[in-house]
């Protein structure tokens, strides 16, 4: 009834986590155990921690939550049918054509709502992830009916509508965010406030850009908040190593203004003043280098 326990399934990842970490420490000791290197098993069991980091980073950052949204989906689907008063003697538990109606009058409902309070960003987020967890249902849904069923043309319905939904409120969401956050990392007080208020708005961009990555307006806005903050973040790094100079540290002035001219020169972005940050920050080095080298 209740199936696998959740700590069991968590242990048995945990425990094939733990086989192939071991798998990889041994095979990599082999390898390099060829009498050439000193400590073959210290590279081993980095591998091994590496390979241990990799297996929970993808459980928690993938399987939880996609069992997340599906386990969302399901709690919701069975809130519609109690509503609906549908959970007599001998209902089957299935998603009826009656359930999916009242799903996606509830999106709808919620969708409405959160065009009246347009400069929030919170309802259009709600609004996406029931459109997830429709979509997440409705997925698994089909793959039980038979073919031929009227569900399916209306379940087809209610995922364009779905799909729609999605797309409109996650772009506002992102760009209601990008917008706020933005207006935050400007009026921030700090270096510090302005980068990680731009770092919020860059990650609700990013998100939306994962579901649209042909969307111009957030690959736009995407590429404006990443040379945000490098600016900040050079601007920030210039001043600490203008300070270390007065105060006479200037070998800690000279690795700052260095780290800086890397970030900048790695940075992919746009970055119009690049010549003139580049100019400086070597103009810097050079005077630094003749006394710490």
């Amino acid at each position: 009834m209740g199936g696998i326990p959740k700590f069991l399934k968590a242990a048995t990842y945990y425990l094939v986590t733990l086989i192939i970490s071991a798998l990889v420490f041994v095979l990599v000791a082999s390898w390099l155990n060829d009498g050439v290197d000193e400590a073959p098993w210290l590279v081993a069991l980095i591998c091994a921690l590496a390979a241990a980091a990799a297996f929970v980073l993808f459980r928690e950052f993938f399987l939880r939550p996609r069992k997340a949204r599906s386990v969302a989906a399901r709690k919701l689907s069975s809130r519609v049918m109690a509503a609906n008063g549908r959970r007599s003697n001998g209902d089957t538990g299935k998603f009826s054509l009656r359930h999916n109606e009242e799903y996606l009058r509830e999106i709808k409902k919620k969708s409405e709502a959160a065009n009246v309070l347009g400069k929030f960003a919170d309802p259009h987020k709600e609004v996406y992830e029931m459109c997830e967890s429709y979509i997440e249902l409705i997925t698994s849904e089909l793959d039980r009916v038979r073919v031929g069923s009227p569900r399916i043309p209306a379940f087809r319905k209610g995922t364009k509508f779905a799909s729609e939904r999605h797309r409109f409120h996650m772009l506002k969401w992102a760009e209601i965010s990008s917008r706020s956050f933005s207006n935050e990392a400007r009026a921030g007080q700090s270096a510090k406030e302005k980068i990680d208020a731009a770092e919020h708005a860059l990650r609700a961009v990013e998100k939306a850009v994962g579901s649209y990555p042909d969307e111009p307006a957030l690959t736009e806005s995407r590429s404006l908040l990443e040379t945000f903050i490098l600016t900040a973040r050079v601007g920030d790094s210039i001043e600490a190593a203008e300070m270390d100079a007065r105060s006479g540290n200037g070998r800690a002035a000279l690795d700052r203004y260095r780290m800086v001219l890397n970030e900048v020169d790695r940075f992919g972005g746009d970055l119009p003043e690049r010549p003139l940050i580049r100019d400086r920050l070597v103009l810097e080095i050079e005077k630094l280098s003749e006394y710490y080298g």
